[in-house]
């Protein structure tokens, strides 16, 4: 049978964990889209020269960037 410290220890270390599971904030590594220019669902039938990205943290390029499409979905 187990020691008494043994069982507290073992309970002061399942109540830590869950304290830090339920307080901790969580870890986010992607930043959320915020809008854009044009807008979402915008329809444009002149060349459009700017695009602007707005997000709701700091954004870091990745990968190959960003791809626009056409209303077909051709690049």
């Amino acid at each position: 049978m187990a020691s008494r410290e043994t069982v507290r220890g073992v309970a002061a270390a399942a109540c830590s964990l869950l304290v830090l599971l339920l307080v901790g904030d969580p870890a986010v590594g992607h930043t959320g889209f915020e809008s854009s220019e044009p807008g979402d669902g915008a329809e444009t039938f002149e060349p459009v020269d700017l695009i602007t990205l707005v997000f709701t943290g700091e954004a870091e390029p990745s990968g190959d960037g960003f791809v626009v499409l056409d209303g077909d979905g051709t690049v």
